[in-house]
């Protein structure tokens, strides 16, 4: 999907998000908060990294057109969101982090002052579980958000809740079935996976750290509440350092069935019609 504005062309979002990482446009504190939210891409963001970057929006991708209502969850700078309102979307992002809202709205107004590109976008600090559009969306996209989503158990009925009959949720997740992701992540956080986040207006929150799943558990964990699973794909093998993307091809021979190899998926489903 080619996207243009005041003679820029993006062919596609790692070219998008490649543009805003190449030189400052933001206030000097936006611009701290976007550089160090995308620190690893700032230092290299390789065709490699690009590729999988495009892969994992695929399926949010193909069922966006102009007009589609589209919330994001954990939306942090915007990128997504911003990209899919480029192409007609209607967008609402969500976050419980101030200072990165504040950074996609201000790149919302880049685009619309410096630009003159306007984008139906908004973001709001509040908790999906907090969010009164009841019946309003089409697509609910979530990019490395759902393992940061508690309690786990209510998020199929509160995404149902703001979902249109038949609409979309399409989920890119870090893969439990890894063993190397498990390792690190319980190097991280240790045995506590939940934790209690206080947030800039005192709330407080539920937070899940790093307690990734599998793209089957988050379809048996929908069933219950209406959704039917549509698509799940696994991608992704290697790790992100320099040094291993001249094995790149080995990504190609993985057979789909090994998902242990696997560190990142993307799950489709769909609410029910009534």
């Amino acid at each position: 999907m080619t996207v243009s504005a005041d003679g820029v062309q993006w062919n596609d979002i790692s070219d998008w998000l490649a543009w805003w990482l190449a030189e400052p446009r933001l206030s000097p504190e936006s611009q701290r908060v976007f550089d160090r939210y995308y620190s690893s891409y700032k230092h290299r963001f390789s065709p490699w990294l690009r590729r999988h970057y495009v892969s994992q929006t695929e399926e949010a991708q193909a069922l966006i057109g102009r007009g589609t209502r589209v919330l994001e969850i954990g939306c942090g700078c915007g990128t997504e969101s911003l990209w899919f309102a480029m192409q007609g979307a209607s967008v609402v992002g969500v976050d419980l982090n101030e200072p990165r809202l504040e950074v996609a709205r201000e790149r919302a107004r880049y685009l619309r002052d410096t630009l003159g590109t306007t984008v139906d976008a908004e973001f709001l600090n509040t908790s999906l579980f907090d969010l009164d559009l009841a019946g309003e969306f089409d697509l609910i996209w979530l990019e490395m958000a759902f393992h940061h989503l508690e309690p786990r158990t209510e998020v199929p009925a509160a995404l149902g809740r703001l979902l249109r009959p038949g609409g979309h949720v399409v989920i890119a997740e870090a893969n439990g079935w890894n063993p190397f992701l498990q390792a690190s992540f319980f190097h991280y956080r240790g045995w506590r996976t939940i934790r209690e986040h206080v947030d800039a207006e005192g709330r407080r929150h539920l937070y899940g750290v790093e307690r990734i799943t599998t793209a089957r558990r988050i379809e048996r964990l929908f069933a219950g509440q209406g959704f039917s699973p549509l698509t799940s794909r696994y991608f992704r093998v290697l790790p992100n350092f320099s040094f291993v993307e001249r094995l790149a091809w080995i990504e190609r021979w993985v057979p789909a069935w090994l998902l242990p190899a696997f560190s990142h998926y993307v799950v489709v489903l769909q609410r029910g019609e009534r």
